[in-house]
């Protein structure tokens, strides 16, 4: 017996920062689908989970670096 029926779906399974154990895990699920459809990136700075496991690097000041100059206008 065969089925018309179309293949199921799959079933996205939303992740919240509790259900992983490490902030490795949780970059991990970031790094792999960027557009982070788990909402893991609250600030869009390319760290997942940072209000669970902290951000950035130690000693770190700021999360995000400036690259490039800055527009000064066309004045003279």
């Amino acid at each position: 017996m065969t089925s018309d029926a179309p293949p199921a779906e799959p079933v996205f399974t939303d992740k919240n920062c509790a259900d992983f154990a490490t902030k490795e895990e949780a970059q991990a699920v970031l790094d792999a689908d960027r557009s982070d459809p788990h909402r893991l990136d609250g600030d869009s700075d390319g760290l997942a989970c940072e209000t669970r496991f902290g951000g950035g690097q130690a000693g770190q000041q700021v999360r995000v670096h400036p690259v490039g100059g800055v527009a000064t206008g066309g004045g003279l």
